[in-house]
């Protein structure tokens, strides 16, 4: 059975993160992940997570809640999901 876990991105499961495909430079239909902690970095509503599978880093999320956005999506949206 699976231990699946979303957990905070932190110092010890960045380098993980990072090697989540696809690599920077290789083809592919979405941006490598460090694009979108480099976003997180700038954005302060960002909310990046990765997922583990017991102690092994397996995805990674980015998240966003802005709270002074209006409209449909009422500032909420999923911007990453890499697995």
């Amino acid at each position: 059975m699976s231990d699946l876990r979303l957990v905070e991105l932190d110092a010890d499961n960045l380098p993980a993160a990072v090697r989540i495909p696809p690599a920077v430079g290789e083809k592919a239909y979405v941006a490598p992940v460090v694009f979108s902690i480099a976003e997180a970095y700038v954005t302060p509503t960002a909310w990046p997570r990765v997922i583990m599978d017991g102690d092994e880093v397996v995805g990674f999320v980015m998240a966003n809640w802005d709270p002074d956005k209006t409209g449909e999506l009422f500032g909420e949206t999923v911007g990453t999901l890499a697995v």
